[in-house]
């Protein structure tokens, strides 16, 4: 669990904090992760995309070139998912954005989404683990 980072991105949210809009998922996760820990996980979340950074997750994993305590979960089932968790999302095709948000308390999850649903501020707010369907990749950094 890193509650840490959710607490981050919580107060991410509730301060308004940029960017915001629709496909801005993956800048506003790496703003976030940024926040705490710097360029640490650059490498990978310094992508275009939710799903280029999941993927470049997901291959770091496969190669055994994770950065230290970092944890990918390929597929996971939403109770294999903790506080902290990046969720990725990496759309039904290879031409798909994807999408990503940082599991917070409550079983809910922080992102930057052009959905309504839980929005607090234009596209930053929540969605519950059911609301926010199915995972492709689960990414645990250390606390």
């Amino acid at each position: 669990m890193n509650a840490t980072l959710a607490t981050r991105a919580d107060a991410r949210i509730a301060a308004h904090a940029e960017p915001t809009g629709p496909s801005w998922c993956q800048r506003w996760v790496r703003l976030t992760v940024e926040s705490l820990y710097g360029k640490l996980y650059e490498a990978m979340l310094h992508q275009a995309s939710a799903r280029a950074a999941g993927l470049a997750f997901l291959n770091a994993h496969r190669e055994g070139a994770l950065p230290k305590g970092v944890i990918v979960i390929p597929n996971p089932d939403v109770k294999d998912t903790r506080v902290g968790d990046l969720l990725y999302k990496l759309g039904p095709r290879k031409s798909s954005p994807g999408h990503v948000g940082i599991r917070v308390k409550g079983n809910r999850v922080a992102e930057n989404s052009s959905t309504r649903i839980g929005r607090v501020y234009r596209a930053l707010g929540y969605r519950s683990l059911a609301q926010y369907g199915r995972i492709d990749v689960a990414v645990r950094l250390p606390e």
